[in-house]
């Protein structure tokens, strides 16, 4: 018996996954790679927030937040053209996963005791959101290897 080899492609819905990808980005993007890179030490200080140095440290790190930000960008491609951006999933659990985890010790030494008010509020911020994109993006990952073949 021949098959029909031209049966139809299922179009899957990535809606959740998109949105969490545009949360990622627009937060990344302004409130962590632009700063690190563009601001001034006397404006991250004028904002309560901790100054690093050597600079180039800070812009390092602004660098790579810029690095995660473009494969999110490419993720949003491949989920237009119906494809799972797998990889970028996995390196952005274990990226905010990492975050998440970081600045929630951090929280729990007090570390943040010597930030301004806005400074406090910035890092608790980060916590919250940093731990809902991973979740997000975990539950997305799981949801494409064990339930949408």
């Amino acid at each position: 018996m021949i098959e029909n080899s031209n049966e139809k492609e299922t179009t899957v819905n990535y809606h959740f996954l998109t949105y969490a990808l545009y949360c990622k980005i627009v937060l990344t993007f302004f409130f962590w790679a632009l700063p690190l890179l563009l601001f001034p030490d006397s404006l991250i200080q004028a904002l309560g927030l901790p100054i690093v140095s050597p600079k180039y440290f800070s812009q390092l790190l602004g660098f790579a937040y810029l690095s995660l930000t473009i494969g999110y960008v490419y993720a949003l491609q491949l989920i237009r053209k119906n494809i799972f951006p797998e990889g970028i999933v996995i390196m952005g659990v274990i990226s905010n996963f990492g975050a998440s985890l970081i600045l929630f010790y951090n929280a729990i030494t007090l570390s943040f005791a010597n930030l301004s008010s806005f400074g406090s509020f910035f890092m608790y911020f980060s916590i919250l959101a940093t731990g809902v994109i991973a979740c997000s993006l975990l539950i997305e990952l799981i949801r494409k290897r064990y339930f949408i073949r």
